[in-house]
């Protein structure tokens, strides 16, 4: 009886412990690691040592329990621990349901009892009871797979909301948000439609030949095989200014960016920030510098919502001293600017692909960490008004102070914005110049088009010859 209160007491605690643990910021930034581990890692969360802790604690738990069963038994023969013992903790925990932190204790408890209810069954052959208990953990996977504590809440959730249908809200949203974008741009000059964005050459003007360098890439080389996926590229990125990064499908641009990043090695080259040779770098150590990106697919955390996203990183920038260090005074006041206060409190996964693409930047901006924001396509999948929102946004935190280096294939979306276009292909770069002087190069319309278009379009040399 003294050893049945003592493994209850410490029953107790391990439920506290684990309770406390999964409502801290350290519960918080496991359960994103577990759902999207790049987008944490981009986010300038050091995703090792948090798995690397929780695998100590995960292992002190079960070294406590195994000490606990021990003093039960008072011997450990192999025989305990076969095939069905490991199917009856999976069984425990599915049927449980994984996610919550009640749920393994119901599975615990249901299982337990689960040979004394086959009894009436005919099932008192204990070969008969694996089989059930197999049955059991296969439809439990494929027809319940949230357990039954999940089940519950799923539809005690689907109860108290029955009046308020969040695709609904969702929707209305979007709506409005789509209106008010349209009305901002049909209060811009009517025949020109880029300067609801604002006007090309803004950018180039502020920022020509000013600002210290950045980022310098000297000679970055990823090869994979004999794929020269990027091949010998040479870039500097100097302090705001937006620089864009084009080229035709395999041209190597995401590859480029995940060099720059850190998702990808380096076969050859160097990458120095502020001076500094950040070669080695892994991507959360590139972020606290101040490189943070977003990705080619609109990445999120799909149980957490906008809030929630902006509420994990948030300590992040604590020291910050960035441009947006002081810029971004509250969560609520961000949420607005990027249009998102209306479904703050939903789950990114009951978004529309438009506000998953503004909760990916507005992540990024509530680390408060970006000196250097990279961007891989955030226009594509975008509307036109959705676009031309984003282009005001992204021009706005150009005038905070931040540097943006980004890729995109809609060149309406991305030209009006830079102050220097970079062309890739075949992951060699092919020119760098204003976008003016891009878009007229034969190079680049060959690179796009093929070169016999590009020789028709060549302009007539001063002979008449082209």
């Amino acid at each position: 009886m003294r050893r049945y209160f003592v493994a209850l007491v410490f029953l107790y605690l391990v439920v506290l412990v684990t309770w406390v643990l999964s409502r801290s910021t350290f519960g918080r930034r496991l359960a994103a690691i577990r759902d999207n581990e790049p987008l944490a890692r981009s986010l300038g969360i050091n995703t090792f040592m948090y798995q690397l802790a929780a695998f100590v604690i995960s292992a002190s738990i079960a070294g406590l329990g195994g000490h606990l069963y021990f003093m039960h038994l008072r011997a450990v023969t192999p025989d305990l621990f076969g095939v069905m013992a490991t199917i009856s903790v999976f069984l425990m925990v599915v049927m449980g349901g994984t996610r919550t932190l009640v749920g393994p204790l119901v599975g615990a408890w249901v299982v337990v009892f689960l040979p004394v209810w086959f009894g009436p069954l005919g099932l008192e052959d204990p070969h008969k009871q694996e089989i059930a208990f197999g049955v059991l953990l296969m439809l439990f996977m494929l027809l319940a797979p949230a357990g039954i504590v999940g089940g519950l809440g799923a539809l005690a959730d689907r109860l108290r909301r029955r009046g308020d249908d969040p695709e609904t809200a969702v929707a209305e949203a979007a709506a409005e948000t789509a209106a008010e974008t349209a009305a901002e741009t049909a209060a811009s000059p009517a025949d020109d439609v880029a300067s609801a964005a604002g006007p090309a050459a803004t950018p180039r003007e502020r920022t020509a030949g000013a600002g210290e360098v950045l980022l310098e890439i000297d000679g970055v080389t990823r090869h994979y095989g004999a794929l020269k996926a990027v091949d010998g590229v040479s870039l500097d990125v100097r302090r705001g200014e937006v620089v864009g990064i084009i080229g035709p499908n395999g041209s190597g641009k995401t590859t480029l960016v995940n060099c720059i990043t850190g998702f990808q090695g380096l076969t050859a080259g160097a990458l120095r920030w502020k001076r500094q040779d950040i070669s080695g770098r892994r991507p959360h150590e590139r972020a606290r510098l101040g490189i943070l990106r977003t990705f080619q697919q609109s990445m999120s955390f799909p149980e957490y919502t906008p809030r929630q996203h902006c509420n994990l990183v948030w300590s992040l920038g604590e020291k910050a001293e960035g441009p947006l260090a002081r810029e971004v005074g509250s969560i609520d006041e961000l949420l607005r600017t990027f249009r998102l206060d209306r479904v703050a409190d939903m789950p990114a996964s009951d978004l529309p692909y438009g506000q998953v693409s503004n909760l990916g930047i507005a992540t990024v901006v509530a680390t408060r960490l970006p000196e250097l924001l990279v961007l891989d396509e955030p226009a594509a999948g975008l509307t036109s008004a959705e676009s031309l929102e984003l282009q005001r946004r992204l021009l706005a935190l150009r005038d905070r102070g931040l540097t943006i280096l980004i890729i995109d294939h809609d060149m309406s979306f991305l030209m009006p914005m830079c102050d220097r276009v970079v062309v890739l292909d075949a992951g060699a770069k092919v020119m760098e110049g204003t976008p003016d002087v891009v878009q007229r190069d034969p190079r680049v319309v060959a690179a796009y088009l093929g070169e016999r278009f590009a020789e028709r379009t060549a302009p007539d040399t001063v002979g008449g010859e082209k």
